[in-house]
Order: C-alpha cells, then structure tokens, then sequence
C-alpha cells in the first residue's frame, strides 16, 4: 500500500490523457539527484507529487467544472450590453449564460493557455475573475475563435454562482487590461457582500495610490497588492500568487490533501483491509479520489 506513489502515477497518466503535448517534466520540479540522495526516495516522491497535484488542482481550478450555477449580472453589464460596441456579443452572453444556468461547458471560451499545463492566470489567482473568448464556435475545434473583447465573470471559490461582471474592450494581450481593478470596484458595487471578509481593517494607502502601469509592474513582478474598491481597502479575494506566479490557494489546497492521503493510508494500515489490494485512484468525473478495496471503493477525497 503506496497512496503517494499511486497518486502520482494517476496524475502522470491524467496529464498524459488531457495534455499529450506537454512533457511531464515541465509540470513539477525535479529534485536534484546530489539531494535527492540526502532526503531519502520517500520524501523525494512526495515533494514531486505535492508539485504534480499542484499543476493538477491549477489545471481543475482554470477550467469551469459543469456544474448548474445561479448567474447574476452587473447593471455595467446589461448597460454594455445595449451599447454599439458590445451589442454584438448579447447573444453570446446569453448563451454563456445558459450553459452555466444548465451545467454545461463552457472551457471552449476560456484561454488556450490552460493546456499547457505549465501557465498561471494572475487575475484568476489574484481576484477569482474568469474570462470568456465570445467568438463563434468552431466544428471539429476544442476551442471557440479567439476575441479582443472578453466576458469578465467572478466565480468565488467553492460556490454555485457566477457573477457576470462587464465586458472587457479589445485587450491587444495589454497587461494594463488585466489589472483593471474596475472589475472589483463593479463587484463591490453590485454585491457589496462578496468582498466583505476581504476589507483590511487599516487603509493601504500605497495600494490606493498605485497606478495601473504601476500594477502592472508589480504583477508581473508576482507582488500581490490591495486595491482601492469604492473607498475601502480590499486584499485580493483570490488570495494571490506565490513569487512563481501560482496560485497560493491552490498550493495549500495541495499540500492538504497530500497529508489527507497520508492519514488515510495510516489509518487503512491500522485496519483489517488486505492492504495488498487498497489502492487510491483519480475520478476526475466525481472531482474526487478514492480509495478502493480491490474493486470496491471503501472512501473519497474530494478536491
């Protein structure tokens, strides 16, 4: 009985079923062989898998899962809406809207980027904002055409409701668009509640005076800052991103779940399963993993 050791080898065969193009070792850190040699092959195994699991949980939190979802939209964004620029893409929304309403995917509207594997979305990580491509969708094509205008939609983490923000004008790739702290300032205006639990206490008055360019600077530079939000001082209610640019909810979330994994193969040791035959498995259709007695699965762990 080996969790770490099949929890691996489940995320190697996942990512080599859902990103065939990416090589493997660009997916976690390789420890050196001089140190590896140090710590021992067990602790070596569980610092990679712990990196694996972290790109797997990235990979799972950038796409959309199918899920039926309220959805709600800012006064900005019905406004745009009806405006020559934007009036184009109503449809679109609308349709957008719908499959989340009905949980059905939406992951051919979002960045390319994600197959990769290896990519961090710093406004994602930053403020929990997801951006949809509103171009036609293509026959035989994972992904639908590309646009310069992107549909912004807030998803707070571990809810069931979308919130449709605005529409974003032609981006051009400019780091300036996305570090627009506009997006949470319409948040903050329309469903004052969600950002509540991250108003700091004391004012920053270096983040209420950070300009856009300056921003875009220190995001670039992976520096999270607060932004100034209708007055209030708000930290990024994404948690923010580590000095590599990823996502340092995603990496507690993961070193969690490697000791949740740990503790559940100490206590099945303890038991009197046939550990020969105890095995953990991915059910990525379940968002789970879980732990069978040969055939039988005996528990789950969410992720």
């Amino acid at each position: 009985m080996d969790f770490i050791n099949d929890l691996r080898k489940e995320l190697e065969t996942y990512f080599a079923r859902v990103m065939p193009k990416t090589k493997l070792c660009k997916l976690y850190n390789k420890i050196p062989l001089e140190l590896a040699n140090q710590v021992g092959v067990q602790r070596v195994n569980l610092v990679e898998t712990t990196d694996l699991l972290e790109r797997f949980l990235n990979y799972d939190n950038r796409n959309i899962r199918c899920i039926k979802r309220n959805v709600k939209r800012s006064k900005e964004l019905e406004n745009n809406l009806t405006c020559d620029e934007f009036k184009q893409y109503s449809s679109v929304v609308d349709e957008i809207e719908d499959s989340l309403r009905n949980g059905k995917c939406v992951n051919h509207r979002i960045s390319k980027q994600v197959v990769r594997g290896d990519t961090n979305d710093k406004m994602l990580n930053g403020w929990r904002i997801y951006h949809f491509h509103l171009g036609e969708k293509r026959p035989n094509k994972k992904y639908c055409e590309r646009t310069g205008a992107l549909l912004m939609v807030y998803i707070p983490r571990n809810e069931d409701t979308a919130y449709m923000v605005d529409i974003m004008p032609q981006h051009n790739n400019d780091g300036c668009a996305f570090a627009n702290t506009d997006y949470l300032t319409i948040i903050e205006k329309n469903w004052p509640e969600l950002l509540g639990e991250y108003v700091m206490k004391v004012d920053d008055e270096i983040s209420s005076n950070l300009t856009i360019d300056s921003r875009v600077d220190l995001q670039r530079k992976n520096i999270i800052a607060g932004v100034n939000v209708n007055g209030k001082t708000i930290m990024p209610p994404g948690i923010g991103y580590a000095l590599d640019g990823s996502s340092i909810s995603i990496r507690i979330k993961a070193s969690k779940l490697c000791e949740k994994v740990i503790e559940c193969q100490k206590q099945y040791e303890c038991s009197k399963c046939e550990t020969d035959a105890v095995h953990l498995k991915l059910n990525d259709n379940d968002w789970c993993f879980e732990i069978l007695d040969g055939e039988s699965v005996i528990a789950r762990i969410p992720y």
